[in-house]
C-alpha cells in the first residue's frame, strides 16, 4: 500500500475494530480475527476479497464472472480453477497479543493447495508438499519471533488443484477411479451426477492470532457413561495446554435445560508441560434426556468451565445433552440387526442423505441453516447423513442439530474413489480426523462416524480392478492401501479422541446385488434408479437400514425460471442438460413415467409430473421399510436438497422450494401412519407407529366410487401398538360394485376426536386411472393467528398441485389428494400477499385426461 494518508486512516479503522475482535480481557487468551482488508491478485489484477470466502465468489463480486449457476455458465467458468490466486492483508496486532508468552496464527480451513507467508517468512515450508494441503485441517503455527508492532503482511499463495492431482497421478504406482484421491479436498467441487464442476480455492474458514499465556483450554467433551434410576452418570473432558508444570484450579457449573444451576465443582488438578487431558465425573440428579425429534424433547445442559493457574486464566461455554446412543449389529435368525438405540428405546430412523447447501460453502447464511434444519424436523425426521463426498460441517450445523433433535450420521470426508496409503497421506488423514471428530464429539446429535461413501462397494461391485488394468499385487497393495485409512486409522483416532461414539467402516456394508446386503447391514438400494427395476422392487429388497435409495424430478418451475431464458426451458435443450448431471437422467425419469404415469407433452406439466413420480416411488419405498421396522432399522433416502439450482434426487431444491416427494416425505414420517395395499382383490391396511406407548384410536375406512359415492368399509375400535401391525383386511367381496381405476380410499385414524393419521389410497397406477376434470374451490382467509387457503373439491383429485405464476408459493402441504367433498385449510408462509384470483393448480387428472 503507498498511500500514506489511506495507511493512517486504515490504522485510525483497525485498532478499534481489532479491540472488538478480542473475545477475553489480557489475562486470558486473547483471539483477534483476521477477516478485513483482504485483497485477492490475480495477475495484474487486484480486488477486494471477503475471508472466509473463495476465489469463485470474489469473482462474483468484483463483477469479473458472472453467476455460475446461470445457464451454462459452468463451461465457460473452468479457467477460474486453474488460476493461482494470492490472498493478502495487512494487520496490526493488538499489543495485548504481543505480551503473551505465546503467540500463534490459527487458519481454520485452508482450500487446499496453498503456501502461506507472514511478513516475508514462508510458514509451510516443512510441512509435507511444503504446502497446506488438507482443506479439512486447522493448520496453526508458531509466530511469535514474526509478528511486528507495527504492520504486519500475511500472504495465501494458492496453485491449481488438478494440477498438483495429476502430477502426483502420474507418479503414482496405479490409476485411481479419478485423480482427485489426491487431494484431501470436498469430493464434491470436482463434480457429480447432481452437482457441477467448480474446484474452487480460497481461504474458506476463519484466520485468526491467538496469544496466551501459561495456559489454554484446547478442546473439550462431555459423555454420559450410564443412566440408572434418578441419575446420569457423566464426565466431563477438558483437555489443556499448559506451558510449564504448575497447579491449576478447575470451577466447572452446570445450568439445566430449565436454566436453572444444578451442579457446582471445583477441583485442584496437577498439569505438566504441554498437552494436558483432565477427566472429570459428575453425577446429575433426575437428568432431563436428549431424545431426537419425534420421541421426546431434545433437552440441552449449558457448560461452563473456567481454569486458573498462578496469573493465567481461560473459560468455555457449550451446551450438550445427556443420553446414551448406541448402534446394535447383534446377530439374529437372519443375519443382524442395524438399529440405533437411544437412551435405552429402539428408535426407527426416518430422515435423509444431507450434501453442501453450496458449491461455494462461504455462501451458506446462518438463516439459510436455520431454515434448512427447521425443514428437516418439521418434515419429521430425526436423522441426517452427512454425506462423505462434502465438507465436515460448520459448528452452526451441529448446534442446531442438538436443538431441534435431529441425529446425525457422519461421514468421513471419502467417497467413491480410492485412496493413497503412503505414510504421509496416512499422517495428513490423522490429523483430518484428530480435528474434525474433537471439534464435534460433544454434540448430543453426533449418532455414528463412518469411514467413507461406497468405497468397499466401487471396489467389490464396480469393476474398478478391471477396468484400471490391475495385477495382483496392485490390487493387494491397494486394498491394504484402504484397510490402513479405514480399519486402521480413522477408528484408532476415534478410539483416542471420540469417547465411545460408534464406527462404521464403510456405507453401505454390502452392495445391492448381493443377497447379503439384505440381511445384515446398511444398504444403498439402486435397482431402483441405476438397475431401472420398477418401484415394486422397494417393498421385495428392504435391507436392515436403508441408508441411501432416491429417485430425480425437477426442481420447482420458480427455480427453472431462476437459471434459464425462456428459451432453454424445454426438456433435453442445452441450458438444461447442464443441469442434468447424470448420463442416463431423461432416459430413466421417462421409462419409469411410461411405467406408470402418462407422459405429458407441456414442459410445465412434465415437470409437475416428475415430482409427482419421484413422490410415488420414494413414498413406495418408505411405506415398506416401516412396514418392515420389526427387522429395518431405518430409512435416509437420497438426498435432502441440492448445492445448486439442478434436476437432482432432492425433496428441497437449491433455494428451498419442495418438491412433492418433500411434502410425501412429511406425510409419510409421521409417528403414526396407515399404509395400505390392494392385493389379489383384498384392501389391507396396516397401522404403523413410533410412538413409545400404544394407545386406542377410531379407525374409519371408505371408499369413493366413480359417482362419487360413499361406501363404509370399516368403523372400529382399536389399540395401536408400536411397531407395525395388520389391522384391516377388506376383501372386494364385500365392498361392492366400484371401477378400480375411478375410486379412491380413504382411512382416517383418530384418537379422542383427534386426527392421528390419514391416507388417501388408489386401487390403480396413476396412469390407469380414469378421474374426472376436477373444479377445486379455493378461499383466502387472514386473520391474527396468519394466512390460510382453504380449498375444497366436489370431485376426487390425485395430486392437487397449487401454485402461483408469479412467485413459489409456499404452502403448509402440497401436492395431496383429495376425496369428493373433503375439505382443507393450508398455511401460507409466503410473506407476499396473496389472493384468490392468484392461485392456479394442476393434477394428475388433468394429465390423463390429455391423453
Amino acid at each position: 500500500m503507498k498511500n500514506p494518508v489511506l495507511k493512517s486512516l486504515l490504522f485510525l479503522i483497525i485498532i478499534p475494530f481489532l479491540a472488538s475482535c478480542l473475545q477475553k480481557p489480557a489475562a486470558y487468551p486473547l483471539h483477534q480475527q483476521l477477516s478485513t482488508n483482504w485483497q485477492l491478485e490475480l495477475t495484474d489484477t487486484l480486488i477486494d476479497a471477503k475471508v472466509p470466502g473463495c476465489v469463485h465468489t470474489d469473482l462474483i463480486q468484483a463483477e469479473i464472472i458472472d453467476d455460475p449457476f446461470y445457464r451454462g455458465n459452468e463451461d465457460s467458468l473452468q479457467w477460474v480453477s486453474r488460476l493461482n490466486p494470492v490472498y493478502q492483508c495487512t494487520f496490526r496486532v493488538h499489543p495485548d497479543i504481543l505480551k503473551q508468552e505465546q503467540q500463534s496464527l490459527k487458519f481454520h480451513g485452508i482450500d487446499t493447495y496453498a503456501k502461506a507467508f507472514l511478513n516475508g517468512h514462508e510458514l509451510t515450508k516443512n510441512l509435507n508438499d511444503s504446502c497446506l494441503n488438507n482443506m479439512f485441517r486447522i493448520w496453526e503455527f508458531d509466530v511469535k519471533q514474526l509478528l511486528d508492532p507495527g504492520e504486519n503482511t500475511l500472504s495465501i499463495h494458492f496453485f491449481d488443484a488438478e494440477k498438483s492431482d495429476s502430477i502426483k497421478a502420474a507418479s503414482h504406482f496405479v490409476q485411481y477411479p479419478d485423480q482427485r484421491a489426491f487431494s484431501r479436498k470436498a469430493p464434491y467441487q470436482y463434480n457429480w451426477d447432481w452437482g457441477p464442476k467448480f474446484v474452487t480455492s480460497g481461504i474458506w474458514k476463519p484466520v485468526e492470532l491467538i496469544g496466551w499465556s501459561e495456559i489454554q483450554i484446547v478442546g473439550k467433551n462431555f459423555i454420559t457413561k450410564k443412566i440408572t434410576g434418578h441419575s446420569a452418570e457423566t464426565e466431563m473432558i477438558l483437555e489443556i495446554e499448559s506451558t510449564k508444570n504448575q497447579d491449576a484450579t478447575i470451577k466447572l457449573e452446570i445450568i439445566n435445560p430449565s436454566n436453572k444451576e444444578i451442579l457446582q465443582k471445583t477441583i485442584q488438578e496437577p498439569l505438566d508441560s504441554g498437552f494436558n487431558s483432565i477427566k472429570i465425573p459428575l453425577n446429575i440428579a433426575d437428568p432431563e434426556l436428549w431424545w431426537c425429534n419425534g420421541q421426546g424433547k431434545a433437552k440441552l445442559y449449558t457448560i461452563k468451565a473456567a481454569i486458573h493457574s498462578h496469573s493465567n486464566s481461560d473459560m468455555l461455554e457449550f451446551r450438550t445433552g445427556i443420553r446414551t446412543l448406541e448402534l446394535q449389529q447383534i446377530p439374529d435368525d437372519e443375519g443382524k440387526n442395524f438399529r440405533f438405540v437411544l437412551n435405552g428405546r429402539p428408535v426407527f430412523i426416518k430422515g435423509a442423505n444431507y450434501i453442501p447447501q453450496d458449491n461455494f460453502t462461504n455462501r451458506t447464511s446462518e438463516d439459510q441453516y436455520k431454515k434448512l434444519i427447521l425443514q428437516a424436523k418439521n418434515t419429521n425426521m430425526n436423522m441426517l447423513r452427512v454425506w462423505g463426498g462434502g465438507i465436515y460441517e460448520n459448528e452452526i450445523f451441529y448446534n442446531l442439530c442438538d436443538e431441534n433433535g435431529l441425529l446425525v450420521w457422519q461421514d468421513f470426508m471419502f467417497a467413491c474413489n480410492l485412496y493413497p496409503g503412503d505414510s504421509a497421506f496416512l499422517e495428513n488423514v490423522r490429523y483430518e480426523a484428530r480435528d474434525n471428530i474433537r471439534r464435534i464429539r460433544h454434540h448430543p446429535s453426533l449418532a455414528l462416524w463412518c469411514g467413507n461413501n461406497e468405497i468397499k462397494e466401487g471396489w467389490y461391485n464396480w469393476g474398478w480392478q478391471k477396468s484400471l488394468g490391475y495385477s495382483v499385487e496392485d490390487s493387494t497393495r491397494v486394498w491394504e492401501d484402504y484397510q490402513d485409512i479405514f480399519h486402521k486409522v480413522l477408528p484408532e483416532e476415534i478410539s483416542k479422541w471420540g469417547a465411545g461414539t460408534g464406527y462404521h467402516p464403510s456405507s453401505p456394508a454390502n452392495g445391492w446385488g448381493r443377497e447379503i446386503s439384505l440381511h445384515e447391514g446398511d444398504l444403498h438400494y439402486w435397482g431402483v434408479w441405476w438397475g431401472a427395476q420398477p418401484f415394486e422392487m422397494y417393498i421385495e429388497k428392504t435391507g436392515r437400514f436403508m441408508s441411501e435409495y432416491g429417485f430425480q424430478a425437477y426442481p420447482d418451475m420458480q427455480t427453472i425460471q431462476d437459471f434459464s431464458l425462456p428459451e432453454d426451458r424445454y426438456r433435453n435443450s442445452p441450458g438444461m442438460q447442464t443441469h442434468q448431471k447424470h448420463p442416463r437422467g431423461e432416459e430413466l425419469i421417462e421409462t419409469y413415467m411410461q411405467r406408470d404415469f402418462q407422459i405429458p407433452k407441456d414442459f410445465d406439466d412434465f415437470i409437475y409430473a416428475s415430482q409427482m413420480l419421484q413422490a410415488y416411488g420414494i413414498g413406495m419405498a418408505i411405506e415398506a421399510h416401516r412396514k418392515e421396522m420389526a427387522r429395518c432399522g431405518g430409512t435416509l433416502y437420497w438426498q435432502l436438497n441440492d448445492c445448486w439450482p439442478v434436476i437432482s434426487w432432492s425433496s428441497l431444491d437449491y433455494y428451498g422450494r419442495q418438491k412433492a416427494l418433500h411434502h410425501q416425505v412429511r406425510r409419510l414420517f409421521k409417528n403414526t401412519i396407515i399404509p395400505m395395499e390392494w392385493i389379489n382383490d383384498t384392501l389391507r391396511v396396516y397401522a404403523v407407529s413410533d410412538t413409545a406407548r400404544d394407545f386406542d384410536a377410531q379407525i374409519r375406512i371408505t371408499l369413493f366410487d366413480q359417482n362419487n359415492e360413499n361406501h363404509q368399509l370399516a368403523d372400529k375400535k382399536m389399540r395401536v401398538q408400536k411397531g407395525s401391525n395388520l389391522i384391516c383386511e377388506i376383501p372386494k367381496s364385500e365392498i361392492g360394485d366400484f371401477e378400480e381405476n375411478a375410486s379412491i380410499v380413504y382411512a382416517a385414524l383418530q384418537n379422542a376426536g383427534q386426527s392421528i393419521a390419514e391416507n388417501h389410497f388408489f386401487l390403480q397406477k396413476p396412469k390407469k386411472l380414469k378421474l374426472q376434470n376436477p373444479k377445486p374451490k379455493f378461499g383466502i382467509i387472514n386473520n391474527e393467528t396468519g394466512n390460510f387457503l382453504t380449498v375444497e373439491s366436489p370431485e376426487t383429485i390425485y395430486g392437487l398441485h397449487i401454485y402461483c405464476d408469479s412467485l413459489y408459493l409456499d404452502l403448509s402441504d402440497n401436492y395431496f389428494d383429495m376425496y369428493p367433498g373433503e375439505k382443507k385449510t393450508l398455511k401460507i408462509n409466503n410473506e407476499n400477499t396473496i389472493t384468490e384470483d392468484m392461485i392456479l393448480f394442476n393434477s394428475i387428472n388433468q394429465i390423463n385426461l390429455q391423453k
